[in-house]
């Protein structure tokens, strides 16, 4: 599964769709996925414009309690800002 931040999309709701998915899904029995890894990219635009989101997506699903899913964080960048 892959989540797309969006420069258009607010930070509450991506944090609220993890949380949905992770309740609902990843942390269940309805996980068949290799290794249970669950990948989240960061892309569109220039994400690094919005640093801070991305942080706070990472720290939000490195709290998330679980012994059934593994998250892996990925971003495509042209690099500008680097």
């Amino acid at each position: 599964m892959i989540i797309l931040l969006k420069k258009n999309i607010d930070i509450e709701f991506a944090l609220n769709l993890i949380t949905y998915f992770h309740n609902h899904y990843w942390n269940t029995e309805k996980n068949h996925s290799i290794k249970k890894n669950i990948k989240i990219s960061f892309y569109g635009g220039e994400p690094l414009l919005r640093f801070n989101d991305i942080k706070r997506v990472v720290e939000y699903t490195q709290n998330l309690i679980t012994d059934k899913v593994n998250y892996e964080y990925m971003m495509t960048s042209n690099g500008l800002l680097i």
